[in-house]
């Protein structure tokens, strides 16, 4: 029996692996042995949801988890239980620690016979399990390239939202990057996310530098906005004190629950924790339940979906780290107060814990605010003096890492000399030559980024690497290696160069390249080119490959002509060494390099002996492009194809291929047609990729039968480099002999050829669509092989309407009933491209039919096939049939008829198909409710009846949040005019909605109305929504009220932005200034300038700030002396935040 346990804490990812194997299993890529994996979520198995009484069956869980709603009594049992039985399912239970705490008696007998008895997978936290298993797996978080992956991801789901999401996600990494402590805290999935959507609200776009205490107070400053607007509480435009002062209670009770978890050692906080806060902070968290809802801390236990939390159950932070700074924001609080003892007592007696090393880097960034700033002196001679460990390496690591958290953000008086207290331990390190010393100081060092970049160390490491003894020299640089050096000052630099003489140890000459690698491009000077140079002519090959890398490091972005003039004359020189490194460092230069004299020294390395450094010429070539393609060139790397050596073969392929149409010369295709039957794959799949890019004078009959016969190539790259290289053609060249030729493959032996030839005709498009292409293409669909009738398929969609005569269309239906969902997919896809002439009751039935396939995909194409036909042939017969399919019992079926009837739109509005629409508003499934209401929207104002908008009305009330905002949706395209109070009423309260999706249609709505009806509750109810705590509703609010002001600015609109004025609310206040602005001249007159010189005087400065925005869009037309005078004395409104 295989069992496997996975561990992970809370917000690791061990749910999303769960889904994710189950998904890799159900598209075939993942345990084939297995017919059935079945997902249960275990914290599901409540009360609730499976009551006490009844003995439930495997079979029965299943049910209730997979199919609550749905009558299964068609469905044999005995086929699970045949599986059940033979062992061939592998269930993934997730969440053991949930299911363990509160166990169901009368399910833990059932979930201990599927434990000892089935393969499974079980996830849980390490700390609440007690079972044993065999096999371990521990998820310790994302690795460097998923970090890269999700952030990639993350920004691009927001590029419709964020003109630069992909800059601002590139930014980001850069950040995260520059700094190891945040780098290692990224890991988290749960600490990433946060990042992200921090990033994305705000602009770091001038944020060079980032330490980790600087990022949590972010995080925590953006989790407290968003805390404040659940709570309705105004934020926007406080700063960060102010915005604290309205959540210190919350900052409070978790600084001090933190602390004594700390102190107790504890993560999972029991509920007798938070009753010893309570206490501690004078707060009632019966009376003050939103202390614990910050959104920094979850809790643990049956309802942990939940957004609540609630102190009868154990609670975690969302991750140690945030323990640890809230932590430390209370010890410095402590420290602060006339308690101060108890926090030097807490230092002085876990200064040296390593699980509290955390907590003191947090506190010393914290220092750098101006709240803690004061502390600097007593914080620091507290970590500095008594007592200190005997030897003093804890101490020094812990002072470079406290250190490093203020050394960008401030200067403080202690910074020298705790700088010269490193200086003197890197001294100590280096001279005393104990490894255990020099490992325990790197491990500090490598997190310390700004470290080496100040003038004390960096003279310090300079004096060392002068050192006589060579062992300080080679200690000196293993520690440098593990610094950050930004910006390397020139004596710094000749220190390392001056370690490559020839007469060094190999070792020193070793480390003395791989830290100029390491540099990089600052390293970039003549001196230490010509020094790396020089280390190429080394008679260790160890040297010259550390060498060589630190060379191609250096060079890429900081190609100066001396550089290249170096480089050049490298190639002539007479260890081959040497040669090859240049020829490489001319390559990642690029087209810098492509000067003249560069690439006829290339041209000459085309002829060395050595064929390897033939390899690089080529390579190197290669990547100068274009600016290298002379005939001349070309001619050596057509005859460079016949070189003894593959790797120059293939070298001159590629090159070949980047310059594309440059290189289409008879000669060259025909050497390329010749390397396609070389004995080497690489040379084969490069020779069918050039041919792909030089494109339309590689389209002959010849050069099509090569690319079709290399589909028939034992390596898969060139099989896929070969049928790449035949799309790019025939798009490009859709000739009489090139389509000859794809028919001729059509019918060649091999399934696989007949499959491409098929795709690359659909390639042609329209010049395809002759007699004997399509009827070759109708054969096709009948192959014994899936893949040549998916190809023909996808061959007649891309040719598209001329495809559609009555024979293709009757031999797609037939593909419909296909046994494999490739094809039945191909053609729901295809029938939807040929459009109007598809739109018979025969195909509609079938497309219907189509969307109770088994597949997904198939069900998916067949809504998209259904949709694009109606748009073009609103004919009665489609319509009919689509309200006949308004009353199927498959669900599908129904909500895709109505979105089909969406694209419909204006032709739709006939009485017949308002009426079914009206009918499918009183549908069971949300789904189709929605449909209809979005449906209706997409009729317009056509279906503007009394009945309509009525009938509407009711939906806002639905219980389902989505029918609600498809109903706002639905009155915004069709109220115009039509809007009576009762619609009015009805759009305000659903401002109100707890959905934000319904409050951004509700705005929408309202800014369509007619401005006759843009009534003072109107007006304010946007107003205030402008202020709503999504900031997508902030932003529709704030377009229909610039909506409602172009249509006119009507005296009601006016009177209402005046009477908004004396809202008690402050925000209300502002934004009214704000809109009475915005109407300009129309907006001048006395009662409004009145107004707003009264609202001068307003209590907030925010209101004040408005009100002067307001005058100032105005004041054109309305310069009076008062109105002068008060702007004046605003001049010295010193308040504003």
């Amino acid at each position: 029996m295989k069992k496997v346990l996975v561990l992970g804490r809370a917000g690791i990812g061990k749910s999303t692996f769960c889904q994710y194997v189950t998904y890799r299993w159900a598209k075939g890529e993942l345990w084939p042995q297995y017919k059935l994996i079945i997902l249960i979520h275990l914290r599901n198995l409540t009360e609730y949801n499976y009551s006490s009484g009844k003995k439930y069956l495997p079979f029965d869980l299943v049910k209730e988890e997979y199919f609550p709603f749905h009558n299964l009594s068609q469905i044999d049992p005995s086929v699970f239980e045949e599986h059940f039985e033979k062992c061939q399912i592998l269930w993934i239970l997730d969440g053991y620690d949930e299911f363990a705490q509160n166990p169901l008696e009368h399910l833990k007998k059932l979930f201990d016979y599927i434990l000892d008895t089935q393969h499974h997978i079980l996830t849980s936290r390490p700390y609440a399990i007690t079972l044993s298993y065999n096999v371990k797996m521990e998820m310790t978080g994302f690795t460097n390239d998923n970090i890269v992956k999700y952030i990639e991801q993350f920004f691009e789901q927001m590029k419709d939202d964020m003109e630069d999401a992909s800059i601002k996600g590139q930014n980001l990494l850069t950040l995260l990057k520059s700094n190891s402590s945040i780098w290692g805290v990224a890991h988290i999935p749960v600490n990433l996310e946060l990042i992200c959507s921090l990033w994305s609200d705000h602009d770091w776009s001038k944020t060079k530098a980032l330490t980790i205490t600087a990022l949590y107070d972010s995080i925590i400053e953006w989790l407290c906005r968003r805390h404040l607007s659940r709570k309705n509480i105004k934020h926007e435009r406080k700063r960060k004190k102010a915005l604290y002062e309205l959540c210190e209670a919350e900052l409070q009770f978790l600084e001090v629950l933190a602390f004594k978890a700390m102190e107790s050692n504890q993560i999972i906080l029991p509920p007798t924790l938070l009753e010893e806060t309570e206490k501690e902070t004078h707060y009632n968290l019966d009376e003050q339940p939103e202390l614990l809802n910050i959104g920094i801390l979850k809790s643990y236990g049956d309802n942990s979906t939940s957004n609540q939390v609630t102190p009868e159950q154990q609670h975690y932070f969302v991750h140690l780290s945030f323990q640890e700074h809230f932590a430390a924001r209370h010890l410095l609080k402590t420290l602060n107060s006339s308690n101060k003892q108890k926090a030097i007592n807490f230092i002085n007696n876990h200064k040296y814990n390593q699980r509290f090393l955390l907590v003191f880097i947090f506190a010393s960034g914290l220092l750098a605010q101006s709240d803690y700033a004061s502390l600097i002196d007593r914080f620091w001679s507290t970590m500095h003096g008594e007592p200190i460990d005997i030897i003093g390496l804890k101490h020094i690591k812990l002072i470079i890492e406290c250190f490093e958290e203020l050394a960008n953000q401030t200067v403080f008086p202690q910074r020298p000399s705790l700088l010269r207290i490193i200086a003197q331990w890197l001294d100590i390190c280096t001279k005393s030559h104990v490894s255990a010393i020099t490992k325990n100081l790197m491990e500090s060092i490598s997190r310390a980024t700004s470290l080496g970049n100040t003038a004390i160390i960096q003279k310090a490491l300079v004096h060392l690497l002068q050192s006589e003894n060579e062992q300080t020299q080679n200690s000196a640089l293993q520690i440098i290696s593990n610094f950050t050096i930004i910006e390397p000052p020139p004596h710094f630099l000749s220190a390392i160069l001056a370690l490559l003489r020839p007469d060094n140890s190999r070792d020193l000459k070793e480390r003395a390249c791989n830290l100029l690698g390491k540099i990089g491009e600052k390293a970039a000077t003549t001196e230490a080119i010509t020094a790396l140079l020089n280390a190429l002519q080394d008679q260790d090959e160890w040297v010259i490959c550390e060498a060589n890398e630190a060379l191609q490091k250096i060079v890429g972005k900081a190609a100066t002509n001396e550089v290249i003039t170096a480089l050049r004359n490298a190639l002539q020189h007479e260890l081959s060494e040497v040669r090859g490194s240049a020829c490489e460092a001319l390559g990642n230069i690029g087209e810098k390099a492509a000067t003249n004299e560069v690439v006829t020294a290339l041209l000459n390395a085309l002829q060395d002996k050595a064929s390897w450094i033939r390899t690089k010429a080529c390579e190197a070539l290669g990547k100068i492009g274009e600016k290298a393609a002379t005939n001349e060139v070309i001619t050596a790397l057509r005859n460079a194809l016949r070189d003894q050596d593959y790797r120059v073969r293939s070298g001159a392929c590629d090159f070949l291929g980047n310059i594309g149409e440059k290189a289409a010369t008879n000669e060259v295709v025909t050497a390329l047609l010749n390397a396609l039957r070389d004995q080497d794959y690489h040379v084969r799949s490069g020779a069918c990729e050039a041919l792909g890019k030089i494109g339309e004078k590689a389209a002959t009959n010849e050069a099509i039968t090569a690319l079709l016969n290399a589909l028939q190539d034992q390596y898969s790259s060139v099989i896929e480099r070969a049928g790449e290289a035949l799309q790019n053609i025939v798009r490009k060249a859709a000739t009489n002999k090139v389509i000859s030729a794809l028919l001729n493959a059509l019918r060649d032996q091999d399934s696989w050829i007949r499959g491409k030839a098929s795709e690359a005709l659909g390639e042609i498009r329209e010049k395809a669509a002759t007699n004997e292409v399509i009827s070759a293409l109708l054969n096709a669909l009948q192959d014994q092989d899936w893949r040549v009738r998916t190809g023909a398929c996808k061959a007649l969609g891309e040719i598209g309407e001329k495809a559609a005569t009555n024979e293709v269309i009757c031999a797609l239906l037939n593909a419909l009933r296909d046994q494999d969902y490739h094809v039945r997919s191909g053609a729901c896809e295809v029938l939807g491209k040929v459009g109007e002439k598809a739109a018979t009751n025969e195909v509609i039935t079938a497309l219907r039919n189509a969307l109770q396939d088994q597949d997904s995909n198939v069900i998916w194409r067949a809504g998209e096939a259904l949709q694009n036909i109606v748009g073009k042939a609103a004919t009665n017969e489609v319509i009919s049939a689509l309200l006949n399919a308004l009353r199927d019992q498959d669900y599908h079926v129904r909500w895709v008829a109505h979105k089909a009837l969406r694209e419909v739109g204006e032709k739709a509005a006939k009485n017949e198909v308002i009426s079914a629409l009206l009918n499918a508003l009183q549908d069971q499934d949300w789904r189709v409710r929605t449909g209809a209401c979005k449906a209706l929207g997409e009729i317009g104002e056509k279906a503007a009846t009394n009945e309509v908008i009525c009938a509407l009305l009711n939906a806002l009330r639905d219980q389902h949040s989505n029918v609600r905002s498809g109903a706002c949706g639905g009155l915004r395209k069709i109220v115009g005019k039509a809007a009576t109070n009762e619609v009015i009423s009805a759009l305000l309260n659903a401002l109100q909605d707890e959905l934000y999706e319904v409050r951004e249609r509700a705005c929408e709505a309202l800014g369509k109305i007619s401005e006759n009806v843009a009534t003072n509750g109107v007006i304010t109810a946007l107003l205030n929504a402008r202020h709503d705590q999504e900031s997508s509703v902030q932003y529709k609010a704030y377009a229909a009220l610039r909506e409602i002001d172009e249509k006119a600015a009507a005296n009601d609109v006016i009177s209402g932005l005046v009477n908004a004025l004396q809202d008690q609310d402050e925000w209300v206040r502002t934004d009214a200034c704000e809109a009475l602005g915005k109407i300009v001249g129309k907006a001048a007159t006395n009662d409004v300038i009145s107004a707003l010189l009264n609202a001068l005087r307003d209590e907030h400065s925010s209101v004040r700030y408005g009100a002067c925005g307001g005058l100032r869009k105005i004041v054109g037309k309305a310069a009076t002396d008062e109105v002068i005078t008060a702007l004046l004395n605003a001049l010295r409104d010193e308040s504003y935040e």
